[in-house]
């Protein structure tokens, strides 16, 4: 498997597949994917050198005390050499045990699953370049290597140790910025920025090749093999959540419902199936969606909230109401509630964004000046639109480095704090994990064919049957629901109280043999 080769195979093979076949491997991923309730990932970064010099189990107990649930770790892979059942893809090296680095990766996934742990194969980098279009094979290099070990780790006759171990990545995420590549923050010299026509153009134009390559990696990891990974016999698969995760900034979609010369901001067009260039491919499962501060420590939080009336391109760096000001975390939850969770800033007409999942927490030097900062900050991040907003496609939240995470001083222990809901307050517990189905409701069977059944409705309680594309199909009071008008496939129960709040969701699969 020659790099030019395999690209060139891939390439190929990308511009002729077929729409439609796409799109029957996606309803396939999704039925596993969706079933059941919602994955909130609390996840940290975990760079190369922090993974090289901490042992597993410590990495796994540090993540572990951070109420940390998830780990993307960043692969070091072959890049220079073809990947093969000896390498699987990723580095070995010349010295006396050539496997160390793989051995590790293998042995903390392995040691992760025992602690409920989920680890994501991580890749971030577009090696130094600016324009998406010209690292494109770099990227897709990367995720061929990562592919390779996902398919072939359980099944190597040359590390016959590894079939038994849980070793396979929940799935694969990408940071790789492409607000970057066009500089678009405000600046001097070649910057430029979204507040400017031109800047608009040009980066409207980079988030085109940006979507390409998005869906072309998907579909690599797909004709990779990444989905249907090889075990041998007589193991099992674990299970696995093979989520396509990957980043993009809140400001974008701010601009694109701002300014119609910046549609490909607008969030909803970076999730599911998208019909990209004439071609339908599949983007991000759930949708990375940064915001940092631009101040260090805990002058973010402490800076006041801006006005309602807020307007990005002021031009006036030292205007309270200036970009600079806006673009940041945790100092203000009205003013992000009103500018993410809510549908506040937007007309009717207007966009609101989907699927849009974990915000920043602390990017690299901008963390807060204690733990117990940080951990208010991600206390509330997780309960404010979990709780006030009752955000559906709130998915939880990631620190952005493991390293900067650890060094921060403990701090004093506080009492948290109740965080208050439009006057109302709620005093949950810092460790409780509880998500936005807050009541269990038992829906059987599922698969489904002509009925459903639910346990543990109440008085008053209303359930409601969407498709994946949120198209209401049935309104229903009662405990057993007929869905024999339904067509096969992946739908969304999602229960509400008699007071109009939402207690579960969950999806289902309607399967016929007939």
């Amino acid at each position: 498997m020659k790099n030019n080769r395999s690209l060139n195979k891939f390439n190929n093979w990308s511009s002729n597949m077929k729409g439609l076949a796409l799109v029957a491997i996606f309803s396939l991923f999704i039925s596993g994917l969706t079933l059941g309730q919602v994955v909130r990932y609390k996840s940290v970064i975990l760079y190369d050198s922090s993974f090289r010099n901490t042992s597993n189990q410590t990495l796994i107990d540090n993540v572990s005390a951070k109420g940390l649930n998830t780990v993307f770790l960043m692969l070091k892979v072959c890049r220079d050499t073809d990947p093969d059942d000896d390498n699987l893809g990723l580095e070995i090296s010349s010295g006396s045990n050539p496997y160390e680095y793989l051995d590790k990766v293998v042995d903390f996934c392995d040691a992760a699953d025992a602690s409920g742990i989920k680890v994501f194969a991580f890749q971030c980098s577009y090696d130094g370049g600016y324009q998406v279009s010209d690292k494109r094979n770099t990227v897709l290099n990367r995720i061929e290597r990562i592919s390779y070990y996902q398919k072939r780790v359980r099944n190597t006759p040359f590390h016959p140790q590894y079939k038994g171990k849980k070793a396979h990545f929940h799935g694969i995420v990408t940071n790789l910025e492409p607000w970057a590549l066009g500089k678009w923050e405000n600046g001097g010299g070649d910057d430029y920025d979204l507040c400017d026509i031109q800047g608009r153009n040009i980066d409207n134009g980079i988030l085109d090749n940006h979507f390409e390559l998005v869906g072309d990696m998907y579909a690599l990891m797909v004709s990779e093999g990444y989905f249907n990974p090889d075990i041998a016999a007589p193991y099992t698969l674990q299970s696995l959540d093979n989520v396509f995760m990957g980043t993009t900034h809140w400001n974008f979609h701010y601009f694109s419902q701002k300014y119609s010369n910046f549609p490909n901001g607008n969030h909803s067009k970076w999730v599911g199936v998208q019909n990209i260039g004439g071609n339908q491919k599949h983007l991000f499962d759930i949708l990375l969606v940064e915001t940092y501060c631009p101040k260090l420590g805990n002058t973010c939080l402490n800076n006041n909230c801006t006005a309602n009336n807020t307007t990005l391109c002021t031009g006036d760096p030292n205007d309270p109401d200036n970009y600079a000001n806006l673009d940041k975390v945790g100092g203000c939850y009205d003013w992000f509630e009103k500018h993410y969770f809510s549908d506040e800033m937007y007309d009717a007409n207007e966009v609101i964004p989907i699927d849009a999942a974990p915000m920043l927490v602390g990017h690299a030097g901008h963390m807060h000046d204690t733990w117990i900062d940080m951990k208010n900050l991600m206390y509330e991040t997780y309960y404010r639109p979990t709780y006030c907003m009752q955000n559906n496609n709130y998915r939880g939240y990631f620190v952005f480095k493991y390293a900067s995470m650890m060094y921060l001083p403990h701090g004093i222990s506080v009492a948290q704090p109740p965080i208050n809901c439009g006057g109302a307050a709620i005093t949950k517990s810092i460790t409780d994990t509880t998500d936005i189905n807050i009541r269990q409701v038992l829906l059987y069977p599922n698969p489904a064919d002509k009925m459903i059944n639910l346990k543990g409705l109440w008085k008053g309680d209303k359930s409601i049957i969407y498709d994946l594309n949120f198209n209401t199909h049935l309104t229903s009071y009662s405990e057993t629901i007929d869905v024999s008008a339904l067509k096969p496939g992946n739908y969304m129960l999602t229960v509400i109280d008699e007071n109009g709040k939402i207690v579960n969701r969950q999806t289902f699969l309607i399967r016929r043999n007939y």
